[in-house]
């Protein structure tokens, strides 16, 4: 859940666009993708499903191709050197 004034900044950004931020967007996004190119279990790794992977299955099976997968993971900054870098989750 967003808080504080990052909130209130992205409501205000999308509601000046007409647009909705969609619950979980971001996370439903990288799992798709993420399960397309490293299979469920690293993906259930990744987000830290624990036990079953079933529910992930049914909530990250998009209609993606291998070639979207690939490229949502290529995006980059316009700017070279403004990106932060995150550590991989350790299982």
């Amino acid at each position: 859940v967003a808080s504080g004034k990052f909130r209130d900044f992205r409501n205000a950004a999308y509601k000046a666009v007409s647009a909705n931020w969609p619950k979980n967007g971001a996370r439903h996004s990288f799992g798709t993708y993420w399960a397309k190119l490293h299979g469920y279990r690293d993906t259930a790794d990744q987000l830290g499903h624990k036990g079953n992977i079933n529910m992930l299955v049914a909530h990250y099976s998009g209609t993606c191709t291998t070639e979207q997968a690939e490229e949502y993971f290529s995006i980059s900054p316009a700017v070279a050197g403004r990106i932060m870098q995150l550590k991989q989750a350790k299982a």
